[in-house]
């Protein structure tokens, strides 16, 4: 009897334990929404795969996250596609893109903006642009969904920030896939425990500090005297860029082996923190420029162009970029021209844009 008594009083415990933390997860629910807004709840627009880690689908209306009031789409290969918006909610093809492909992380997807106000969108060209992707998750995505197309033009953009090895990558993805509410898991026990207060918490209070931290950099002068090394010139060791440059090779045999007329380019976009230094100090060679240059030469790209010094000096930082690594509309205008220019441009020189300081434009 005692034996049962003591189950008994073990499981009104546990039970009692159970519903405080379910008060508790409504409670914190509720303040966290009154804190953060519509921001707290994330709709997933992305589903969890075995191999990429993630894969973009569907629609979501950005209004609730300070994006725009438009409604970012993605055709069945992930790829933006031209947005619904408010006035006018109808579906809308795929870009007429001449065969044309940028390739990229989520400074392609520019999820900030309409897709006619990207880069991508003003050249009209076909976007493969994956939020949080690692060069070696666009290896593979590539070979899936854009191997098979006779591409005219392929530019790959890359951001100081993408050079990392293999084990370092996985472990980014990995952490993506747990904490990053907007990738549905395909399960509904998984996706509940991603939303818990305490974990949106955590996530919520990391961005409202890289925000304020970006705020605060915005200022230039004082940007010029708290310079950030990990993104002014993160370095980089040399399996990190050793595994990053066989995974841009293998990105280039399988674009090159389309066809022999088939021409690759690659476009180092710069970070906020190199645009701001590289203005003060004007001599400057960061070591991705160096990696860049060497990529370039090594792996016999058509074209390359380091977007690092072609912002026109007399325009404000806010006036071309919105974060750390993501652009403004202004910046996606020039950063547009930029491309532009580097594919019609008939000069056989293979450095397009600053190199080493030196426009050779």
């Amino acid at each position: 009897m005692i034996k049962y008594d003591r189950i008994k009083s073990d499981f009104v415990l546990l039970i009692s334990i159970l519903l405080l933390l379910c008060l508790f997860e409504v409670v914190m629910r509720n303040i966290l929404k009154k804190m953060f807004g519509s921001n707290y709840n994330i709709q997933p627009i992305s589903k969890y795969d075995p191999d990429l880690g993630w894969e973009f689908s569907g629609e979501r209306w950005q209004k609730p996250f300070g994006y725009g009031d438009f409604l970012i789409t993605f055709d069945k290969n992930g790829s933006r596609i031209f947005d619904k918006d408010s006035s006018s909610i109808k579906n809308l093809s795929t870009p007429n893109s001449a065969n044309n492909l940028i390739i990229g992380n989520s400074i392609v997807m520019a999820q900030h903006f309409p897709y006619r106000e990207t880069f991508s969108g003003i050249l009209n060209f076909s976007t493969a642009g994956f939020d949080g992707y690692s060069v070696y998750q666009i290896v593979k995505k590539f070979k899936k969904s854009y191997s098979n197309k006779n591409w005219n033009n392929i530019v790959l953009v890359l951001s100081p920030l993408d050079i990392m090895d293999k084990e370092n990558a996985k472990s980014r993805q990995d952490k993506i896939i747990i904490f990053n509410q907007a990738i549905d898991m395909n399960n509904i026990f998984y996706n509940q425990l991603k939303s818990l207060s305490l974990l949106r918490l955590y996530v919520l209070t990391q961005e409202t500090n890289q925000k304020k931290a970006i705020k605060m950099k915005l200022d230039i002068s004082e940007m010029n005297n708290n310079i950030n090394n990990k993104y002014k010139d993160p370095h980089i060791d040399s399996r990190s860029f050793v595994e990053w440059k066989n995974a841009l090779s293998d990105l280039i045999s399988m674009s090159m082996g389309m066809g022999n007329d088939r021409k690759f380019f690659l476009v180092l976009s710069p970070t906020l923190d190199q645009v701001i230094f590289a203005r003060y100090n004007p001599n400057i060679v960061f070591e991705i420029e160096k990696k860049f240059n060497e990529v370039c030469i090594s792996l016999k790209v058509t074209k390359c162009l380091n977007l690092v010094r072609e912002f026109p000096s007399d325009l404000k930082i806010t006036d071309i970029f919105i974060d750390n690594t993501h652009y403004n509309k202004l910046g996606h205008k020039i950063v547009a021209k930029k491309i532009e220019t580097m594919l019609s441009n008939s000069n056989l020189n293979q450095f397009q844009g600053s190199l080493y300081g030196k426009n050779d434009i």
